[in-house]
Formats: structure tokens, C-alpha cells, sequence
């Protein structure tokens, strides 16, 4: 199912969308979002030809484009090493953005274990230490 707004809404769909998507939301995820936003926009028999400054880049798919930016969220998949040794894989990565690793025994603090900055759209983060209790892992953009 596709909702389509108009750009009258656009601000508070950015506003809600990055806020929903994006906890702290930083330049680049903005940036992204925004791209995501006017990529997914489209011309009608209202909006004649866009972009145009009634109509900006035409009505906005919210739908087209939270499904754009969702594509670009990182998944986790875990490995433990023969030495114990846990590596996270993340994929959907994007070259040049840095990713936080954060591992917890409870789920209610993180400590950081590591920063690497992706150079494709797949990064491999080894937690230096070996795995002596169960732990959780996620990945955050900072």
C-alpha cells in the first residue's frame, strides 16, 4: 500500500521520519533521508512538470521512500572464531560512514567496542575480546 502527501506535508514528513528513523539523527542519515524523499516523489496532472517551485520535486511516496531509506539499514550476522573470538558482519553498509560496535550483557548499558569506517557495503568487526558469557551486539552510526 502506497500513501502519497503532498509538499505541504514534506517538512513534517521529514521532521517525523527522520526522527523515527534516525535517534540521533546526524548529517549524513539526514541527508539520506532527504535524498530518499525527493527520489521518491512524482509528477501528476496536478503538479505539471517538477520540480517546480509550487510543487518542489512533485508528491511525496512516504511509503516508496521509508522503504528506501529501511534498505539501507545495517544487518548483523554473527560468527564465533575458533579462538572464541566473536565477528560481527555487517551488511548494507555505505562506503565512507563510520559504524560504532556496542556489545551488552543485559540490554540496558552498551559499552563500545569498537570504530571502523566502511570502505564497501560490507564491514567485518572482530570483538577483541573472546566470548567467556553470553553477549549482545548491535551496530550505531554516531
Amino acid at each position: 500500500m502506497a500513501f502519497s502527501y503532498s509538499n505541504i506535508s514534506g517538512r513534517a514528513l521529514l521532521d517525523t521520519s527522520a526522527s523515527v528513523l534516525f535517534q540521533p539523527a546526524n548529517a549524513e542519515s539526514i541527508a539520506l533521508l532527504m535524498v530518499s524523499i525527493s527520489q521518491s516523489a512524482h509528477a501528476d496532472s496536478l503538479t505539471g512538470t517538477v520540480p517546480s517551485p509550487q510543487w518542489g520535486y512533485g508528491k511525496v511516496d512516504a511509503y516508496a521512500a521509508l522503504r528506501a531509506v529501511q534498505a539501507t539499514v545495517p544487518r548483523l550476522s554473527l560468527a564465533l572464531l575458533t579462538n572464541r573470538q566473536p565477528q560481527v558482519t555487517v551488511t548494507q553498509t555505505i562506503a565512507g560512514w563510520q559504524y560504532v560496535l556496542q556489545s551488552s550483557t543485559s540490554l540496558a548499558s552498551w559499552l563500545s567496542v569498537l570504530t571502523n569506517t566502511a570502505s564497501t557495503n560490507s564491514l567485518k568487526l572482530l570483538d577483541p575480546d573472546t566470548l567467556t558469557q553470553a553477549r549482545f551486539y548491535r551496530v550505531v552510526v554516531p
